[in-house]
């Protein structure tokens, strides 16, 4: 999820990387689904942040 507000902009995790993060974000299991969820976030959004850092 993306939010812009005036001078910021505020990344948090999206459904995919909430579900991957499961019921415990410390279990050992959860940190490669965790990891790909993040980075597939990443690549949605690295667009609209790069024009958000340049504007």
């Amino acid at each position: 999820m993306i939010e812009e507000a005036g001078s910021a902009l505020h990344v948090t995790a999206d459904d995919a990387a909430r579900a991957a993060f499961g019921t415990n974000p410390l279990d050992p299991a959860s940190r490669l689904p965790s990891f790909e969820a993040g980075l597939a976030q990443a690549r949605q959004l690295a667009d609209r942040v790069a024009e958000f850092w340049n504007a």
